[in-house]
Formats: structure tokens, C-alpha cells, sequence
């Protein structure tokens, strides 16, 4: 990443691992102080750790995206902390179980879009609000 994203902050749904990971790498090399975001709270933790031994201010945070009150309180905390938001990475997502279309489970299917459609409409809605 080219770009100087000094004195920006990042905030990375799905960030513990993948591209979510990578995505935090590259904005803590331009400059950006990074929030990321994780279902699961050992896994934001530790990718918060080697991130930070990387260089950079981290934040880790713990967040179902699929539930409107965490996606809030996620957001708020990054504000809390850096009094802003300039960018907001939403790439959490999830997949079912790989089985034939006939035998899934409709709470396998909710899920999925909780996470995959609704979790990006709550993050997104609750980001632009910091942003405007």
C-alpha cells in the first residue's frame, strides 16, 4: 500500500486471520492506528499481539457482526479510543457446511446471512454514522 494513512483510523471486521489479517498488516505499515475484530476473542487477542509487535497502536475487539448491539459497541470503542473513524474494512464473513442443497438446515442459511449480508449493513450503517 503506497498511500500514508498517518494520523487515519482503520477499523478491520474479520481481522484476527486471512485477509482481514493482511488488510491490518498493510494499513499498520501506512501509518494507520487499527482496530480488528473477531468473533473470537482469543484469536482478536492474539492477532492484536503479533500486530503490535509489528509496530503500530492495535486495538482488539471481540464482535459478532450479526447482532446490532456489538457491532455498536465495537464502533464505540474504536471512537473511544482514537476519537474517530476514516476507514472501516468490513470483511467478516462466514460459509456453512459444504452438503447437498436438499439437506441443509434453514438456521445454517440465517446465519450465514446474518453474518454475510446483515453483518455488512449493521457495521456499515454504524460506521458512517462516526464517519458523517
Amino acid at each position: 500500500m503506497s498511500q500514508n494513512f498517518a494520523n487515519k483510523t482503520v477499523l478491520i471486521t474479520g481481522g484476527a486471520s486471512g485477509l482481514g489479517y493482511a488488510c491490518a498488516e498493510a494499513f499498520l505499515r501506512a501509518g494507520a492506528r487499527v482496530a480488528i475484530a473477531d468473533l473470537s476473542q482469543e484469536a482478536v487477542n492474539q492477532a492484536a499481539a503479533e500486530l503490535a509487535r509489528q509496530g503500530g497502536d492495535v486495538l482488539a475487539l471481540q464482535a459478532d457482526v450479526s447482532q446490532a448491539e456489538q457491532v455498536e459497541a465495537m464502533v464505540n470503542a474504536v471512537v473511544a479510543r482514537w476519537g474517530r473513524l476514516d476507514v472501516a474494512v468490513n470483511n467478516a464473513g462466514i460459509s456453512s457446511t459444504l452438503e447437498p442443497m436438499a439437506q441443509t438446515k434453514e438456521a445454517d442459511f440465517d446465519r450465514v446471512m446474518g453474518v454475510n449480508l446483515k453483518g455488512v449493513w449493521l457495521c456499515m450503517r454504524a460506521e458512517l454514522q462516526q464517519m458523517e
